[in-house]
């Protein structure tokens, strides 16, 4: 099953990075992870399970123009940078880049926008995906918006 384990690490608090599951102790509440090094080297690793959480949905490219058109300076934005995902402020959006800051480390980057995606927000297995533009929520059903 893939997964994001948010990073406790110095220096990627907060990092949501991609996992597979690898092996589930349910006794001891941890999973057997395998992911991505900084380094971009394979590893396993147990944590705990409320460390982890399913990997977001996929946006369809209409869904994911339709996101980027109405995304405006301040929206809360996830950029993929150093093999894991981290939650950055979309400063000003260009034709081809966008500049984003991580207000966690306060480091401003210049990207395109195939390396951002919506903050997803996880509402637990019940309430499945969601994610903000501007005041807006989005949810999403087994990857799909409710009014799909």
């Amino acid at each position: 099953m893939a997964v994001e384990v948010v990073s406790n690490d110095y220096g990627t608090i907060g990092a949501l990075c991609p996992a597979e599951v690898m092996r589930v102790q349910p006794d001891e509440h941890l999973i057997r992870v395998s992911w991505l090094s900084e380094a971009g080297d394979a590893q396993e690793e147990l944590v705990s399970v409320e460390r982890a959480r399913p990997a977001p949905p996929q946006l369809s490219d209409e869904e994911r123009q339709q996101w980027l058109q109405r995304i405006a300076p301040g929206e809360v934005l996830e950029l993929f940078y150093d093999h894991a995902w981290w939650e950055v402020q979309l400063v000003q959006q260009g034709a081809d880049k966008l500049n984003v800051l991580s207000t966690t480390y306060q480091k401003m980057h210049r990207v395109t926008s195939s390396r951002l995606r919506p903050k997803f927000d996880w509402q637990g297995w019940s309430g499945g995906w969601e994610y903000k533009v501007g005041e807006e929520v989005v949810p999403l059903v087994a990857g799909r918006p409710l009014s799909a």
